[in-house]
């Protein structure tokens, strides 16, 4: 007799944790490494300041998430809630490569681009922590 078969949802939340264990050692490593590794390369307070948006964003958006989670369902919402995550660990891409490339005339190696995308995806993040937690 297997152990799947005697706990039907085994299977489910090993899944489950296993998505969860994923995303959070991506999301907690670029956290931690950000507010240092930001400031090295030349763009001041970045790694704090949108840590702290992403926050205020999260706790606000946790007041209205629960109409979003009954709305979209808890499978939809966690699987939109972990895409946002995601996207702001690869919203770095352009921040890591800065200093190499920031005399190459592109837009993306922009001090401004780099800021605007970094707010933008700690936004989306505090919206999709929101909505994911709550599912």
């Amino acid at each position: 007799m297997s152990i799947f078969s005697k706990h039907k949802n085994l299977d489910r939340v090993t899944v489950l944790s296993v998505g969860f264990l994923m995303v959070f050692i991506a999301f907690n490593s670029a956290a931690n490494l950000s507010g240092q590794a930001l400031t090295n390369d030349g763009l001041d307070n970045l790694g704090f300041l949108t840590a702290a948006f992403l926050y205020l964003v999260f706790a606000l958006t946790s007041f209205f998430a629960a109409p979003l989670v009954t709305w979209m369902g808890p499978k939809i919402s966690l699987f939109v809630g972990g895409l946002c995550y995601s996207f702001w660990v690869l919203c770095f891409i352009p921040a890591a490569f800065y200093p190499d490339h920031k005399d190459d005339g592109s837009f993306l190696f922009e001090k401004s681009f780099i800021y605007a995308l970094s707010f933008f995806s700690s936004a989306v993040n505090g919206v999709g922590a929101g909505i994911l937690w709550v599912a």
